[in-house]
C-alpha cells in the first residue's frame, strides 16, 4: 500500500503484480481454450480409435507440484509463485478487467478467512468519469485543485475501493472485520496478477477523510482501506523486481 501524495501515512502494504507470460497483447489467455497439445492419436495405428494408455489415480483437488528448494525445504505451486512474485505497478495501460472477470475474480473471496462468515467488506468499482469523483474527494481533503487530484484518480483505467462494512456481531470485533476486508484486497491483488493485470494499492489519512467518503456515497458506519489502480502492464515493467531476502529469524520465533 502507498500513499497518495499530499496525504499522511496511514496503510503499509501494496499490491499488484504482473503475470509471468502474460501475451502481448495484455488479454488474459484462458487455460480452458489453449489447443490440445498431448500425442496424436490419429498418427497410431487404428488412429482416433488406437487403444489408450493406462489411467493413472486421479490427482486431488487440493494437491501441488513440489519442487526442490536449495535448502532441501519443500515450494509448492503457483500461490506460492503469485506471493512470491507480487510487485506495485503504478503506471497501466488503458487496458482493464471487465465487470464480468471483476466478479470472477470476487467469487474466490468466499474462502478468505472471515469469523462468522459476516462478509464485512465490498468494492466500489470506479471507471470513465466516475474516476472524477474519486479525484473531486481528494481535492476538497487535500484543499488543493481540482483538476490535479482529478487527473491523479483518472490515472488508471479502472479504480477498486475497499470498503468496510462492519457487521453487528457481539463476538466479532470490529479490528477483525477490518481485517477480513484488508484480506480481500491483498487477495485481489494476487488473482489480478494471475489474470495479467497490474495494480498498486494508494491509502493515507485521505482514506478516512470524510470528503472522499461522501464524494464515492460511503457512510458510516462504513469507512475506507484506500483504493486499488488498476490496469495493463506496460512491456517495460513487466520483468521481476528484485527483493531484499527476508530474515526468516526475526519474524518467526518459538516460545
Amino acid at each position: 500500500m502507498q500513499v497518495e501524495p499530499g496525504f499522511r501515512a496511514r496503510g503499509r502494504f501494496r499490491t499488484g503484480c504482473p503475470r509471468p507470460g502474460r501475451p502481448a497483447s495484455g488479454r488474459h489467455e484462458s487455460p480452458s481454450r489453449t489447443a490440445y497439445t498431448g500425442p496424436d492419436r490419429s498418427r497410431a495405428p487404428g488412429g482416433r480409435h488406437a487403444p489408450r494408455s493406462a489411467p493413472t489415480a486421479p490427482r486431488r483437488p487440493h494437491a501441488t507440484r513440489r519442487s526442490a528448494h536449495p535448502n532441501g525445504a519443500a515450494v509448492t505451486g503457483p500461490a506460492f509463485e503469485a506471493l512470491r512474485l507480487r510487485r506495485s505497478h503504478s503506471k497501466h495501460t488503458d487496458e482493464a478487467p471487465s465487470r464480468a472477470e471483476l466478479e470472477e475474480l470476487l467469487s474466490a473471496m468466499s474462502s478468505v478467512a472471515d469469523h462468522s462468515s459476516l462478509r464485512p467488506w465490498r468494492i466500489i468499482e470506479l471507471r470513465g468519469e466516475a474516476r472524477a469523483r474519486l479525484g473531486e474527494g481528494l481535492a476538497k481533503a487535500a484543499g488543493g485543485d481540482r483538476e490535479k487530484y482529478v487527473a491523479k484518480a483518472k490515472r488508471s483505467p479502472l479504480v477498486l475501493v475497499i470498503v468496510v462494512s462492519p457487521r453487528a456481531s457481539g463476538k466479532v470485533p470490529l479490528w477483525e472485520q477490518e481485517a477480513v476486508a484488508s484480506g480481500v484486497a491483498h487477495y485481489l491483488g494476487l488473482l489480478l496478477h494471475e489474470a495479467g493485470w497490474g495494480s498498486i494499492w494508494k491509502s493515507g489519512s485521505a482514506a478516512r477523510d470524510r470528503a472522499v467518503r461522501k464524494a464515492l456515497g460511503v457512510k458510516k458506519p462504513e469507512y475506507l482501506l484506500g483504493w486499488l489502480y488498476v490496469g495493463g502492464i506496460p512491456e517495460r515493467d513487466r520483468k521481476p523486481k528484485p527483493r531484499k531476502p527476508l530474515d526468516a529469524s526475526r519474524h518467526l520465533t518459538a516460545l
